[in-house]
Parts: C-alpha cells; structure tokens; sequence
C-alpha cells in the first residue's frame, strides 16, 4: 500500500507516494486555490484530497486579522497536521504527535471558552451550527462539565457534525474521565471506524487509558478491532501497553514485528532505538536500521542515532556525516548539537566540536551534559577560564554525576559537598548494562 508525504511548494503543495524500498514518485499538486491534479497513472484516495483541501483553507484563515479565527486555525492545523498527514512529513514520536494534539486540543478549547464566554455576556445570540454544539462541548469539557459535554456533543451530531471520527474521540475522552470504560471503548471503536487511519485515534487515547490503569483491559480491546487496525500498528500500540506494564523484553519484540511489517514506521524505529541506546545494546541498534527503509533512517532522529552507533563503531567520519544531517533537518535541537560536538571531538575536530557543543548550551542552558563536553574539549584546547566555567555549570546542573565532579576537581581542586558525602562504595551485585557517562538519554 502506498504512502503520500506533502511537500510545500510555492503555490500549495506537492504530492508525492512513497512505494516499496521508499521510492517516491510525484503523483499530483493541489494550488492555493483547492485545485487538486493528479497524474493520470495516479491511485490517491480521497481522503488525501480532502486533507489537502482543509490544510489551504486554515492556511487561508491564518492570514486572517481577527485574533480568535487565527487561534482556531492554528490549532485546527495542528491537530489535523498531526492526525492525517504521513509520519515521514512530521518525524515525531508517538509521545511527541500526541503532546502536539493535546496542545491542539487545549488552544481551542480555550479560544472557544472566551469566546462563548464573550457572548453570553453581551447577550449575542449564535447560530446553533454543529460547529458550535462541538465548541460547546470543548467548551463545557475544559470546565469539567462532563455531562453537558455529552449532550452538546449529542446535539452537535444531530445537527449533522461531519467529522465522526474526532467527535467519537472527544466522547471517548469524555466517557474515560467519567470512568464509564465501556463508554469509552464504544466511542473509540467508533472514532476507528470513521477514520481514514484507524490507529490514530486509539493512540491519541491510549496514554490516557494507561494512566487510568486499564491496560490489560485495553490490550483486549486492541485484539478484538485489530482486523481493522493495521498490524504495524497494532504491534506498535501493544509494545507501549507493554512498556507502561514495566516488561521492556516484550515492548521490544513487539516493536521488532511493528518495524518488520512496516520498515516505514518511524515511530517503531526510533521507540526501539531508543530503547537500544537506553539498554546499550548496540546489536538491537545494528537491527534496527537494517529493517527500517531508507526514509526513516535518513529523519533527523535516526540520523542521530546512526551517528551514536558509528561511534560505537569508531567510525567518526561516518558519525560527523550523520550528525550533520541531524542538524541540518533540526537545527534548533540542542541533543542533535550535542551529539554532533561528541562526534567531532572524537574525530579530533576540536574546534569545531567546542562550536557545536557552544550551540548546544546556547539552545539549552540546562544541558548539563553539553556542559561537561564543552569542558572537556575547552581544556583540550588550552582554555582553561571556558574550561573551568562549563565544569561549574555541569556540576551546578548535575551535583550527583561523579564524572562531573571529578572533572571540576581536575580544573580547580574543588569537589562537590554531595559528591564528598555520598557513600560511593556500595555497588550492586550481578552484571548491569551500563550507558557511558559522557551521554545522556538519546531523546
């Protein structure tokens, strides 16, 4: 089955399908005006037209005055950027996607409520529109008015709501916080039905599922609509019920079979090869990118990752090439400036190491990490007053790393009272996998 990506071009946008061994082909474009063309060999299905359609018109409704309409285009482009449009397009996780919905959520629920609010205090009549009922219950949901919230959305699909997949996800929303968990399991079957990617709104809702304790129960649900689910998916969703179930082994088999039946899941890819630097199983990492396609391994993300692996490897030149592919897709990620720095410090670039590690303090002043590798380099490099200021700030973030300590008293003598007082000699028994000190979680 063919994937579509969107790329924006000056007079809308380009569409282009994504085959077998991520092959992109150009199927059609769609103008500023809504005009969709497609190629005549082209297969595209409707919904992408569609998508394409509404993705211009909030366009248009950005570059409105009134601040309100701005708001609500902007979160309506976000939660419909982040629901349709191809996981290649966004390179975001699971946890990053469903962050960006809830903040989606959370804007127009909040522009709605002034904006009701303002109208009832001016005694303005509305017109009773389904988009209104809708808003009304974003509305009535923020005040944790959950049972008007129901029958506003009731009205709102009496009324002729045409989009019955988000209106099945809010009323499973709804139906969880009341902890009607049979409620809410018949809305979400019903929000699956009606969308075009029936995993997403069971991923959209399955954190909150696990925060009220229902994964065993939620595992079930997933078995028994799992035919209309796509297995990647499917695999992908049990290997985070797995995780919040505390057993790491089986979220990684799970994530294995996702990538496997679908070497285009990023999301699986980067989970597993989050896992694998977490766990330093640099043979799990090898796996990884051997079945993952070409277009998730080339996502800024993995590009990351790939560079931690050639580290691993001693292969710098490599680790350099990959780091500044991350950093060229995501310039503004202090990790990926990190990771670059190390890879140019091991590759005895010394200069432009303490470059990038500078860019990764200045993008994040709490990296403590970034910290401690600019140290380290800065000392390398004979400037000792740089040297010694970015210990400080690593020991000032980070007071328990031993490592960051130890550095600081090579520069100056001194050592950290929490470092001087901790019993250090107590170690536990049986091998542990351990992730090298001069790096933090891959995020």
């Amino acid at each position: 089955m063919d994937k579509y990506i969107l790329r924006k071009a000056p007079n809308g946008y380009l569409v282009f399908s994504v085959r077998e061994m991520g092959r992109k082909q150009l199927v059609g474009q769609v103008d500023q005006k809504g005009k969709f063309d497609l190629n005549d060999d082209s297969t595209a299905p409707a919904d992408l037209e569609l998508a394409l359609k509404n993705r211009l018109t909030l366009e248009a409704e950005l570059s409105a005055t009134d601040t309100q309409s701005r708001l609500l285009a902007l979160a309506d482009l976000i939660g419909e950027t982040c629901q349709l449009i191809d996981d290649d397009t966004l390179r975001l996780s699971d946890a990053s996607a469903d962050m960006l919905i809830k903040a989606a959520y959370d804007l127009r629920s909040a522009v709605v409520s002034a904006n009701i609010n303002q109208q009832i205090e001016s005694g303005n009549s509305v017109a009773q529109t389904p988009e209104y009922h809708l808003d009304s219950a974003l509305h009535l949901v923020r005040q944790n008015k959950n049972s008007e919230a129901l029958a506003a959305l009731k009205q709102a699909e009496m009324a002729g709501y045409s989009n019955r997949a988000y209106l099945n996800e809010i009323k499973a929303g709804i139906h969880l916080s009341l902890n009607d968990i049979d409620a809410a399991f018949d809305a979400l079957s019903l929000a699956c039905a009606a969308h075009a990617s029936p995993a997403r709104p069971a991923r959209a809702l399955l954190s909150r599922f696990l925060k009220k304790g229902h994964s065993a129960f939620f595992a079930g649900w997933l078995t028994a609509f799992a035919d209309g689910i796509e297995q990647s998916w499917v695999h992908g969703l049990q290997a985070q019920i797995a995780l919040h179930e505390g057993n790491e082994s089986k979220a990684i088999e799970e994530y294995k079979t996702a990538l496997t039946l679908d070497p285009t899941n990023l999301n699986s890819a980067r989970a597993l090869v989050d896992m694998a630097f977490r766990t330093n199983d640099m043979a799990l990492a090898r796996k990884v990118f051997e079945i993952a396609d070409q277009t998730v391994t080339e996502a800024a993300h993995m590009q990351n990752a790939l560079a931690r692996l050639r580290m691993d490897e001693k292969d710098f030149e490599s680790a350099m090439n990959a780091t500044a592919s991350a950093v060229e897709q995501e310039p503004d990620n202090s990790n990926f400036w990190f990771v670059r720095g190390v890879s140019l410090r091991r590759g005895d670039k010394l200069t432009e190491a303490l470059a990038a590690f500078e860019t990764a303090v200045n993008l994040n002043p709490n990296a403590a990490f970034s910290f401690y590798n600019l140290s380290l380099c800065a000392a390398q490099l004979f400037m000792k007053d740089r040297a010694l200021s970015a210990a400080k700030r690593a020991v000032e973030l980070a007071p328990e790393n031993l490592s960051f300590a130890a550095n600081l008293f090579s520069l100056d003598g001194t050592a950290p009272k929490t470092i001087s007082q901790r019993d250090t000699g107590m170690q536990p028994k049986g091998k542990r996998k351990q992730v090298n000190s001069d790096w933090p979680r891959l995020g």
